[in-house]
């Protein structure tokens, strides 16, 4: 995480934006961070693993 935030700022720093740009990461369940407000926002999900030996025949996957 450390080098995506240096690469991404070390890439961008010269670069005028017309307004304060606000980036966040967020991974909480209860939206603590609020990514989806920012002018960026990252938000990390868990992928499902499907076990077909506990499948209860829902289709959902």
């Amino acid at each position: 995480m450390k080098k995506c935030t240096t690469d991404f700022f070390e890439g961008y720093k010269g670069v005028a934006l017309p307004h304060k740009f606000k980036m966040a990461v967020g991974g909480c369940p209860n939206n603590c961070m609020k990514p989806d407000l920012n002018d960026v926002g990252i938000i990390g999900q868990l992928v499902p693993i499907h076990d077909i030996e506990k499948c209860k025949g829902c289709k959902k996957m």
